[in-house]
């Protein structure tokens, strides 16, 4: 039984890097088309890996998008136009998944990115901040105290810029 039957008869049951994002939200029907194309504009691919998975995703159709592809664009904060809206129904839904690194990392990539998803989405980017994230900031809390803080600091300036915009 080859792979791709084999993902058939055996579904993920939680999404992951090298899902695709948009399996993820059946109710969204993605462009056909790349970033580079809906954008009109093209990344040059240059030696360092980082550059070179962005240029990748940018020019991958938005429908074949990796969960790892969606996390990286939005950490750079890149193609929201586009993808602003499904993260934040991602986030909302999948909260805790884990895609690259630990549980919540496309999360925390929203977080770290929600003036622009409040821009491009405000009433989705809401929902994203209504969400209790009260678990991650208290798992980092033990193992990383300073990002555990950035977690919560986040969530108080996503909340502030909602209060402020109702």
């Amino acid at each position: 039984m080859d792979n791709a039957t084999r993902g058939r008869l055996h579904p993920m049951t939680s999404p992951s890097g090298e899902s695709r994002f948009f399996q993820w939200l059946p109710e969204v029907r993605p462009e056909g088309r790349s970033l580079a194309a809906l954008s009109g504009e093209v990344i040059n691919d240059t030696p360092t890996p980082m550059i070179q998975r962005v240029a990748k995703a940018w020019s991958t159709p938005l429908r074949d998008l990796s969960c790892e592809q969606v996390r990286l664009l939005t950490s750079q904060e890149m193609g929201l136009h586009w993808l602003a809206a499904p993260v934040a129904a991602f986030v909302r839904r999948y909260p805790k998944a884990e895609i690259s690194f630990y549980p919540g990392d496309l999360s925390i990539a929203a977080l770290r990115t929600f003036p622009v998803l409040f821009e491009r989405t405000p009433q989705d980017a809401r929902a994203i901040a209504e969400i209790d994230f009260t678990w991650i900031v208290d798992h980092w809390k033990k193992i990383d105290a300073p990002l555990a803080a950035e977690i919560s600091e986040l969530l108080s300036k996503a909340k502030a810029l909602c209060r402020g915009h109702s």
